[in-house]
């Protein structure tokens, strides 16, 4: 079992208490489990892509594997095949080279959460991944700096070795969104995660990258480029 499961996750219940509504409450334990950053109940974390040899097998049913988080593949834009959608939104981005839909069973494994994102993809193993999702929170234009400031609080004190790299409020597609770059500390390996936000219909609209500190330098010119890429209606 991680070391970071069960205290941690009694750390983030803690924390996030203190919050002053109760949409933030739900907006950073959506965006911690998203981000994989408290949940990886199996102690373990994806291999470098250098070490896959074959695709991951499937959980033996016999045992009464947990029921793997919902999973739709990735859709391509009607106008733009090169563009992917976010669900059955308009919004659009472009994924790095070589990225595809996830596995159910991957996804389950890098995700171990009711609040897994309903859509990734990444490379074969999924030790770098583009996690994307609408979720049923909605985050005010005018509540971002305070949704920063809760989810900086909170990050700090239940993600292990965390180290900011970025954490600013950005303008992108002519809206602001929250940036989020970090390192932080899992049992086997240390994790890259660049995390984007903001609210739009009445929802949250969440991306991910996230990477292996191995082998993020291998990837991180593609991630930023998906990125940028990220188109609002």
């Amino acid at each position: 079992m991680s070391l970071r499961s069960i205290p941690a996750r009694r750390r983030v219940i803690q924390n996030v208490r203190s919050c002053t509504t109760l949409t933030m409450k739900l907006n950073l334990l959506l965006c911690l489990a998203f981000a994989g950053l408290v949940a990886c109940d199996n102690g373990s974390s994806p291999a470098p892509d250098d070490a896959v040899k074959s695709p991951p097998r499937k959980p033996s049913t016999t045992t009464g594997p947990k029921p793997a988080p919902r999973s739709l593949p990735a859709r391509n834009d009607a106008t733009d095949p090169g563009r992917i959608r976010v669900g059955n939104s308009k919004v659009t981005f472009i994924a790095p080279e070589g990225f595809q839909p996830l596995s159910k069973e991957l996804i389950a494994t890098k995700w171990p959460t009711n609040q897994a994102p309903a859509y990734a993809v990444g490379t074969p193993s999924g030790s770098t991944s583009v996690a994307y999702d609408l979720k049923p929170r909605h985050v005010p234009q005018e509540a971002l700096s305070e949704a920063q400031k809760a989810f900086t609080e909170v990050f700090e004190r239940v993600i292990p070795g965390l180290e900011w790299r970025k954490n600013e409020i950005i303008e992108h597609s002519g809206q602001k969104w929250v940036l989020m770059e970090m390192t932080s500390n899992a049992v086997d390996t240390d994790i890259y995660n660049i995390m984007m936000l903001t609210g739009i219909d009445g929802k949250m609209l969440v991306f991910n990258f996230n990477s292996t500190r191995e082998d993020f330098p291998r990837y991180e010119e593609e991630l930023r480029k998906s990125l940028n890429s990220i188109e609002l209606p």
